[in-house]
């Protein structure tokens, strides 16, 4: 067989097992959909039940601010003397079966606990409203509304007074029932001008 000959027989044999070799990397263990998943997840996170909890962004919200506003739907001036701040987490589900998101979650000054505040309901649509995260996936949902959002992650609404804002920096409660998980947020700096977040 001549020169020519067997460089074609290498170059088919390769592509073959170049074929092979993709199909088990497309197909993965048993058939199983791809991680969506991160290699490394980045800013504050905990794991709570089999679920990383990553905050991406944390700050206050102006209601006369036109990208606040898809934040803050139907969401009226709040009570004087209080401004509403926004927390936006990401949650992971890194292996098995599908799991349910933590039904509660408390924003606690980390040097007052007392000062805990409950989350305020939402009508925006990009809060964190999926309950299932999918295995191997995340919440919010790629492709979803609560996905859409200019801010990465899912809504999470709360109204501090200036006294609890000078208890920074916050704690982000998990409570998942079963088990409690924490996150240390950074801390936020103050609107500025006096619409604050009223």
């Amino acid at each position: 067989m001549g020169r020519v000959s067997w460089r074609l027989v290498v170059i088919v044999l390769a592509a073959l097992v170049g074929g092979t070799l993709t199909f088990f990397v497309t197909r993965g263990s048993g058939g199983e959909k791809a991680s969506q998943i991160p290699a490394s997840i980045q800013g504050p996170q905990a794991t709570v039940g089999g679920l990383i909890y990553n905050v991406k962004a944390i700050r206050f919200l102006d209601r006369n601010r036109p990208a606040d506003a898809p934040y803050l739907v139907n969401k009226d001036k709040p009570p004087k003397g209080l401004v509403y701040i926004g927390i936006w987490p990401k949650v992971y589900h890194p292996t098995g079966k599908d799991l349910s998101t933590a039904p509660g979650y408390l924003l606690e000054p980390a040097q007052d606990a007392g000062q805990v505040q409950m989350q305020q309901s939402s009508e925006s649509p990009y809060g964190l409203n999926d309950t299932i995260v999918p295995a191997r996936g995340l919440v919010p949902v790629p492709g979803s509304s609560e996905a859409a959002g200019p801010t990465q992650g899912g809504l999470l609404l709360y109204w501090l007074s200036n006294k609890v804002i000078d208890e920074q920096p916050f704690r982000l409660i998990i409570h998942t029932g079963n088990a409690n998980g924490f996150i240390l947020l950074p801390r936020v700096p103050r609107l500025k001008g006096s619409g604050g977040g009223h």
